[in-house]
């Protein structure tokens, strides 16, 4: 029974005390006193009884409850019409009413019975009524269903024990105090021997393992911390951890909740178990399929100003409603009961509304859950006040940029644009969104290319394409790109930036044109210069052959005249 229920029923119970020893002094005073516990509780069913079982009241709750009417039971039926047959048959009612008269109370949980004949989980006080001089004289029954928090512990008990990482929860002394079957199978240490252990003796590094879940109760969270979980076979396993304090509803921190994940490269047969709601930054909401409220989170009482008892069982139109005042659109909520998987960042953006009835911008992202009750739906609900202020400055930076900007997605589509790569493209901005990145350039493929480039490592550094305006016009460029992720580390898409160079590339059209000219000059300046010299050459032959025909023709001559 949580404090609010204990407080309750302890109110009930006093009052009744005071009842019983003659404080009411006369039959009206009764009369009024026995109205208010009938209407001082629907939450709670309050039942009086003699001491053979004799219903003698039976207030609102009751009614709710267990569906009879109060002119049915009171004075007319046993008590046993509310405990299952098995119970009857081993005798449990007497066993209770004994104890209680014993004890001077009872408390506990029992399989009770309603007027149809469903059966259901209560939990169920009782405590003796007495007269004036002390003699038992009856008992008073406080009750309540608590079906639905089984179901969600069991619930919630099976999402631990499915998780393929170890998980595991540390209290304020560093000892164990919960496993799952992930960490036994990690470790090889029964469940036993684990709890109530010391969270670093099964590490390779005890200190080590020891600081970490020491900064997560001075930080509130660790993120990826390392660890290496030794065996009792001496087997080691690298594991990062990821936990979080967890807190009671007033706050008070109980213990650290931590998650690993195996980072030796083991296949995992699902994603890694998310922290334990009540650990998470966000306000998590699970609704059921008639879109009511049946667990909420601290962050979500945090957020909205309620009270965890105010919200649960309440529509969840109480958060985020259908319709705003103050000229906010309004919007229907029936995907909570038709979920299709959002996650963060890619979620719905709508608007809650707080307990003071202030609106504010959230976003919600949405998980469908399949549970014995039928479809549900969890929900992350983030206030996006701040960044949606930060989007409209960014979004100002960037249509001032001069540079054409684009984001892409996984696809190859254009998911925006700036004004310049309206202008470079010549195409209008809705045309664009949505396109294909690589039809607007001159060489798609290698445009096509560029980006896989950036998925692929992560970013791509002036990488050169030409655009292709629609009236034919062309502007070279080198596009920087890089991916931009979630919060949680996930790829969305490539930003992209390009830096006209369309001047520098004519410039170097110019210079390379130029340089093509004054080679074409020097080369006929040396075919000139070749011509020039082979006719030099060639007339200093011919005036050597002169010479020495000249010679010839003089010694020849000569000869001749001598003879």
């Amino acid at each position: 029974m949580n404090r609010k229920d204990r407080g309750a029923g302890l109110a009930i119970q006093e009052k009744a005390r005071l009842f019983d020893s003659s404080i009411i002094g006369t039959a009206q005073e009764a009369v009024d006193f026995i109205t208010n516990i009938l209407e001082s509780s629907t939450e709670y069913s309050v039942i009086a009884k003699d001491l053979a079982g004799k219903i003698l009241l039976w207030n609102e709750g009751a009614r709710r409850l267990y569906g009879y009417g109060p002119d049915e039971v009171v004075g007319r039926a046993n008590s046993s019409i509310l405990h299952t047959p098995e119970d009857i048959r081993t005798g449990i009612p007497d066993q209770i009413m004994r104890a209680a008269l014993d004890q001077g109370k009872w408390e506990g949980t029992l399989v009770r019975q309603r007027k149809n004949g469903e059966q259901f989980t209560a939990r169920v006080v009782m405590t003796p009524r007495h007269d004036a001089l002390g003699k038992p004289v009856g008992f008073l029954l406080i009750s309540k269903d608590i079906s639905d928090e089984i179901r969600l512990t069991q619930y919630a008990r099976s999402l631990i024990e499915a998780s393929v990482d170890p998980l595991v929860t540390i209290s304020p002394e560093g000892k164990i105090t919960d496993v799952n079957e992930a960490t036994v199978k990690v470790t090889g240490a029964p469940r036993e021997k684990l709890i109530g252990a010391d969270f670093a003796n099964f590490f390779a590094e005890p200190e080590k393992a020891r600081e970490g879940y020491q900064r997560v109760f001075s930080e509130g969270v660790v993120t990826d911390y390392p660890l290496t979980i030794r065996h009792t076979d001496g087997r080691l396993t690298e594991v990062l951890y990821n936990a979080s304090v967890y807190k009671d509803t007033r706050g008070n921190v109980l213990g650290v909740f931590a998650a690993a994940r195996d980072n030796t490269g083991r296949k995992k047969a699902e994603e890694r178990f998310r922290a334990v709601i009540e650990a998470a930054p966000d306000a998590m909401v699970i609704v059921n399929r008639e879109g009511r409220i049946v667990l909420v989170n601290a962050q979500t009482q945090k957020l909205f100003g309620y009270g965890r008892q105010e919200l649960l069982g309440q529509p969840v139109e109480m958060l985020v409603p259908q319709r705003f005042r103050g000229g906010h659109p309004g919007h229907r909520t029936g995907f909570f009961t038709r979920p299709t998987a959002r996650p963060m960042g890619a979620g719905l953006d709508l608007y809650g509304q707080r307990k003071d009835g202030s609106e504010f911008q959230i976003e919600i992202s949405l998980s469908p859950l399949e549970t014995e009750e039928g479809m549900q739906a969890s929900s992350t609900i983030r206030d996006i006040t701040a960044q949606k202020q930060a989007s409209q400055y960014a979004r100002s930076l960037i249509e001032a940029s001069v540079d054409p900007l684009v984001t892409i997605s996984l696809e190859g589509k254009i998911m925006d644009v700036n004004e310049a790569a309206v202008k470079v493209t010549g195409a209008p901005r809705e045309k664009l969104i949505g396109a294909d990145f690589a039809d607007y350039f001159t060489e798609p493929e290698m445009a096509r290319e560029g980006y896989q480039q950036a998925f692929a490592k992560g970013f791509v550094t002036d990488y050169p394409l030409t655009i292709r305006h629609i009236d034919g016009r062309l502007s070279h460029v080198l596009y920087n790109a890089s991916v931009y992720k979630d919060v949680s580390g996930k790829v969305l898409g490539v930003f992209a930036a390009a830096r006209d160079v369309t001047p520098l590339k004519k410039a170097e059209l110019e210079l390379a044109d130029q340089r093509t000219r004054e080679l074409e000059r020097l080369a006929e300046l040396e075919r000139f210069q070749k011509l020039t010299v082979g006719r030099v050459l060639q007339m200093i032959e011919s005036k050597n052959e002169i010479g020495e025909l000249t010679r010839r023709l003089t010694e020849r001559t000569a000869s001749t005249g001598q003879s």
